[in-house]
């Protein structure tokens, strides 16, 4: 249904999103695969910044896998929409990096690595050490753990020629 409906899934998300990122809190690996392909699926084909909130509460649960399928879930986000698209979410994105960086699952640790890859490609303004004078950027914000892990992850590669065509479809 969500490839379908692409953008105009946005009224279905509150009603889809939060029952399938519960189900990835599961143990039973098949219902857990199935949600969470179920999730990029709706990420990748939809590209709604509203599933943002539900990822980043999902992310402070207790479930491991829950964590891991709701932060391959924002990269996938990440990849696929644009900066402008993504502009209101960007304190939920930057919470979210926060919250990834210092997890204490290592697989959870790599994936926010790459959610930091995406919005450093995404908005490399808001990356660089000091961002004018007398502010401070998100990456000061971030604990000194945080930062060390983070320190060598560089910003992603963004594909020029899947953005046009996916806007042109």
């Amino acid at each position: 249904m969500a490839p379908r409906l692409g953008e105009r899934f946005a009224p279905l998300v509150s009603t889809f999103v939060p029952p399938l990122l519960q189900i990835c809190g599961r143990t039973n690996k098949v219902t857990l695969r199935r949600a969470e392909r179920s999730l990029h699926l709706i990420c990748r084909h939809c590209r709604l910044p509203q599933i943002v909130p539900y990822l980043l509460h999902a992310m402070q649960e207790k479930a491991a896998t829950l964590r891991s399928s709701a932060a391959s879930s924002l990269v996938i986000l990440l990849e696929v929409c644009e900066g402008d698209d993504l502009a209101r979410r960007v304190a939920d994105i930057e919470r979210a990096v926060q919250i990834l960086a210092t997890d204490a699952n290592p697989q959870v640790r790599a994936l926010g690595r790459q959610v930091y890859a995406q919005y450093a490609a995404l908005w490399p303004a808001r990356c660089e050490r000091y961002v004018s004078l007398c502010s401070f950027s998100f990456r000061d914000t971030l604990s000194a753990t945080a930062q060390r892990y983070l320190a060598t992850v560089p910003p992603a590669k963004r594909d020029v020629a899947v953005t046009e065509s996916s806007s042109a479809t």
